[in-house]
């Protein structure tokens, strides 16, 4: 079967993430893993402040991982880094021998803005504007995973990006 998998969904605003993690927490194939809404998570303590809702997020996400790893299950998590992880439970990824997958979400700006819009107004919000989205594009740029399996958005619909992520997982686990 091999080694337990914790797969990270990461990228910049609108570009995917989130739609395909509940996708994934959907499809039969994932009904033993673990998802993790990392952002969902943060919210949790967003009455507290941009710092504390940050620090208490990571906690709370630590905390979580660290207790589903020593089941070994699979886990996907959203918004995080393989160096963040590594950072604060390396322990526990070698310990139980998880295999870190990485899918980097890429889409253009201008994708990403029309996304954004649409999502906002969708649920009775203001966009947060074109500035906001350029700012976090380029903050991803500049950290991405280089190592990570890319999935451009842009070409891909959202059952596209599940179908993309599900032949990935399966190759990597045929090679071990």
């Amino acid at each position: 079967m091999g080694r337990p998998k914790l797969v990270i969904l990461r990228g910049g605003a609108a570009c995917g993430k989130s739609t395909a993690l509940y996708r994934l927490k959907k499809n039969k194939k994932f009904k033993d893993w673990a998802i993790i809404d990392n952002c969902s998570l943060k919210l949790q303590f967003e009455n507290l402040g941009g710092e504390k809702m940050k620090e208490y997020g990571h906690g709370a996400l630590f905390f979580l991982l660290k207790t589903i790893m020593s089941t070994k299950r699979n886990i996907i998590v959203d918004e995080m880094s393989e160096k963040t992880l590594r950072k604060n439970i390396n322990y526990y990824i070698n310990k139980y021998e998880y295999e870190i997958v990485t899918f980097q979400f890429a889409v253009s700006v201008e994708t990403a803005i029309k996304r954004e819009v649409h999502r906002r107004e969708s649920v009775g919000l203001k966009s947060r504007g074109a500035s906001w989205v350029k700012r976090l594009h380029k903050f991803h740029e500049e950290k991405i995973d280089k190592n990570g399996i890319l999935i451009n958005t842009d070409r891909f619909d959202k059952k596209g990006v599940e179908k993309f992520i599900i032949k990935n997982l399966k190759q990597l686990e045929s090679h071990n």
